[in-house]
């Protein structure tokens, strides 16, 4: 019943509000007159003249007329601001004069002593109920609000605290600040807390949104955020600034979401500059696959360490269109000498490969170029095997024939016994990198084998976000699938630094942290982007998901798709110079001749275009492979 009366108070219309709040007004401007009697005299009876007196009976209607001609009850009591009051307080002090001025006209005995009694007594009763409305109002709506955390104690911060607490749907429970001075002030009746209070605020308030309000967030701060969206139901929204509102370089409508790349919960390791700079400064360097989502952020890294020249080579041409332009922008802004190259060509011209690295004098080469999306490749055995096999032997071939120093193959996790046509192609283009290491002494050649990076042309990552955006749903291949993940700059500075380790067909493995769960993934998307995973296994009668929810579907693991990949085919690896990099101890390998022979047979079975006969053929190369066409 408490609840009802309280909500049918709050419905009340408008005008009624406004009448109530002259009503109050009318009652405070006449209770402060007669108490000015009472004060001055200590007796009740000294008031009856006083209640007959027409001074009252003028001045309030006037007061009250000036108070609504000034706005002051467009300003309703549950949005009270600093200007409300300050204004309330100056229009007070003018109805102070306008008793004055009406007692003098009509000769009232109202005395000065008199006016500074009025004057206290009407700010304080009007002020304070206003307040006190103010307070009882705010405390009787709060149990229905989204309990919300405000990350960021600075201009944005607070701008923010200001619009949630006018708000009908939030209600801040704290402020959570780095700063240490900071905490336990209030800012606007709110508490700052350090980070380490966020875990037990939520839990202990039901928080179900954290507001970041800050342009940059600490790495650690990032891995508690991302651990709370783990364990919660909770959300994490990072509010543009009012300047960037204003220039319309965001959109206002919605919040965008944290970047989920900062949320993996992985602490990524500065480069080291002495091995980023060994194969690099100073050096010309080609790149192979420029236009790449990997081979484009090679070349950003490298020209952070200055070479004297870059090459840039892909057989796309508005790939390299795009990265010369940025590369060309970047050399131009920093003021660098570095000559940059740009190649069409295919990989497989060995021939063409071979000229392109001695007239350019290539001291040092980054193979990124390769197919690498699993199913469109099992569709595409010849293309996966021309490009990723036989364009490794062309690249690594032409390095040595052209005097390069050092040669980096970029690998991946998913060469590691493969179960796919991709992975088995990169397999034998390990193999290949291993054989010709060993058969020559000019060109150092290294693989460095990762999983998979954020943000990639194949990366889950923009597919799931595709799917929010539509709404839904976001279709996952198994509910216990997971994937090692890096993001795109930490990969490539890592791929730089180990190139500066090689020394006879080294693996290199990058240390991705641990295997993250793609299920996982898809439900911190969903709450990133404002709404709740649905899941119809969880369905407890439920029709289905509502508004405020996307669902997850699961299909099944796609043609040559595992459910965990693998960094090593042995149980261990060796540690180097940088924390995150492990050199493989993978002495499985074959001789050259024997190479030869299945690269032979290789380009034979393609030629003829039989696609079970070429399956049948990676069977017998040592790769470890068997082909998985679960479903």
């Amino acid at each position: 019943m408490q609840s009802n009366f309280l909500s049918s108070l709050l419905q009340l219309s408008r005008r009624v509000k406004q009448y109530v709040q002259i009503t109050f007004d009318v009652f405070v401007l006449y209770f402060a007159y007669v108490f000015c009697y009472i004060h001055d005299s200590g007796s009740i009876t000294a008031v009856i003249p006083q209640l007959y007196s027409p001074v009252p009976i003028i001045a309030i209607p006037v007061s009250i007329a000036i108070f609504y001609r000034f706005g002051i009850y467009r300003s309703l009591v549950r949005y009270l601001s600093a200007d409300s009051l300050t204004k309330s307080i100056a229009l007070l002090l003018i109805s102070v004069v306008i008793f004055w001025s009406i007692s003098a006209a009509l000769h009232s005995d109202f005395e000065w002593t008199h006016l500074v009694t009025f004057t206290l007594v009407s700010c304080v009763l009007a002020l304070g109920g206003r307040f006190v409305a103010w307070s009882f109002l705010r405390s009787i709506k709060s149990p229905h609000l989204s309990k919300v955390l405000v990350y960021g104690a600075q201009n944005l911060g607070r701008e923010l605290l200001s619009v949630i607490k006018q708000s009908k749907e939030f209600l801040p429970i704290g402020i959570i600040d780095d700063d240490p001075e900071l905490h336990g002030v209030l800012i606007g009746g709110v508490s700052v807390y350090p980070p380490e209070d966020l875990e037990r605020l939520v839990k202990k308030h039901s928080v179900s949104m954290v507001l970041v309000a800050m342009r940059e967030v600490s790495k650690k701060s990032q891995w508690q955020l991302s651990n709370l969206l783990k364990l919660y139901n909770l959300q994490i929204k990072q509010v543009p600034a009012l300047s960037e509102i204003l220039a319309n370089s965001v959109n206002v409508t919605k919040f965008p979401s944290v970047k989920i790349e900062d949320l993996l919960g992985r602490k990524p390791v500065p480069p080291i500059l002495e091995l980023m700079e060994v194969t690099t400064s100073g050096k010309s360097i080609m790149v192979t696959g420029a236009g790449g989502s990997i081979g484009s952020e090679i070349c950003r890294q490298l020209i952070n360490v200055k070479p004297a020249r870059l090459v840039l080579l892909d057989q796309s041409e508005y790939g390299l269109y795009r990265i010369e332009d940025e590369i060309s922008s970047k050399i131009r802004a920093l003021g660098l000498s570095t000559e940059l190259i740009t190649v069409i060509a295919n990989v497989c011209d060995e021939k063409n490969l071979t000229n392109i690295l001695s007239k350019n004098a290539v001291e040092t080469v980054f193979h990124a170029a390769a197919y690498k999306h699993v199913p469109l490749l099992e569709e595409n055995v010849f293309a996966s095997l021309t490009n990723n096999v036989i364009g490794t032997k062309s690249v690594v071939k032409a390095s040595i024939a052209s005097g390069v120093s050092s040669l980096t193959v970029i690998s991946t996790d998913k060469a590691v016994r493969p179960t796919n046509v991709m992975g088995a192609s990169k397999r034998f283009a390990e193999l290949i990198c291993q054989v010709y290491a060993k058969v020559q002494n000019t060109t150092d050649i290294s693989m460095v084998r990762f999983g998979n990076v954020l943000g990639s042309s194949g990366s889950v990552i923009p597919h799931f976000r595709r799917q929010i955006s539509s709404g839904g749903p976001l279709i996952v291949t198994h509910p216990e699938v997971s994937r090692y993940f890096m993001t795109i700059p930490e990969a490539s500075q890592l791929v730089i630094q180990a190139s500066s380790m090689a020394t006879e067909g080294d693996i290199f493995l990058l240390d991705m942290g641990p295997r993250i769960f793609i299920l996982d993934l898809a439900k911190s998307m969903i709450r990133l982007s404002g709404y709740q995973p649905y899941l119809a296994e969880e369905d407890n009668g439920n029709s289905g998901p509502g508004g405020d929810e996307i669902e997850i579907r699961f299909s099944k693991l796609r043609p040559g798709e595992k459910l965990h990949e693998e960094l090593l085919i042995t149980d261990s690896g060796v540690s180097t110079s940088h924390p995150r990099i492990v050199k493989a101890n993978e002495e499985e390998s074959i001789e050259l001749v024997e190479l030869t022979s299945y690269l032979n047979e290789m380009e034979i079975s393609i030629e003829a275009g039989d696609t079970k006969a070429t399956l049948a053929f990676l069977g017998r190369v040592p790769l470890n492979y068997s082909s998985n066409m679960e479903s």
